[in-house]
């Protein structure tokens, strides 16, 4: 078995899933192959290994652009986003726009890996469906969101008034 790199990231810096950037790097399991600007999961659980260059040690927001598969019979797909384990956000994609996923990381979230924060992300969507149950096409993937872009921000610290 290859064990596969994680995707390192710089804080505040996207990254785009599909052939351009991400592709194959990283992403563990339950993927679809990669297309031009995206990557579809293919189960009903896809995993991606984050690294960042330092553990942070003050709260991070994780960003994620995507969209559903939907179609008449499928209204909706749920998403729950788990990071090492801890469960931290739940989606309900019920239009066809794009999304911002978006959820906040603790530092202690974070593992010490490869002298930085590492992270595996795992999306649970029970809602991934077949295209070929739902349309007249061949496609036999077991779709539910297309993934476009990923970034880790920091939180801003406010800073603390000094009183005079």
């Amino acid at each position: 078995m290859i064990l596969k790199q994680p995707l390192v990231m710089e804080p505040g810096v996207t990254r785009f899933f599909g052939l351009g950037d991400i592709a194959g790097k990283s992403l563990l399991e339950g993927w679809a192959s990669p297309e031009q600007n995206h990557n579809w999961n293919d189960g009903i659980e896809t995993s991606l290994g984050v690294l960042l260059p330092v553990v942070p040690e003050t709260a991070c927001v994780l960003d994620v652009e995507a969209r559903p598969h939907l179609a008449e019979g499928l209204p909706m797909q749920e998403a729950t986003l788990y990071l090492n384990g801890f469960r931290l956000g739940y989606w309900r994609l019920d239009r066809l726009d794009g999304f911002r996923l978006t959820a906040v990381i603790e530092p202690e979230f974070w593992l010490k890996r490869q002298g930085g924060g590492y992270a595996k992300c795992t999306w649970h969507l029970p809602n991934s469906t077949r295209p070929s149950a739902l349309t007249q096409t061949q496609d036999n993937r077991l779709l539910g969101i297309c993934f476009q872009s990923i970034v880790v921000n920091r939180v801003p610290t406010t800073p603390t008034k000094v009183k005079r």
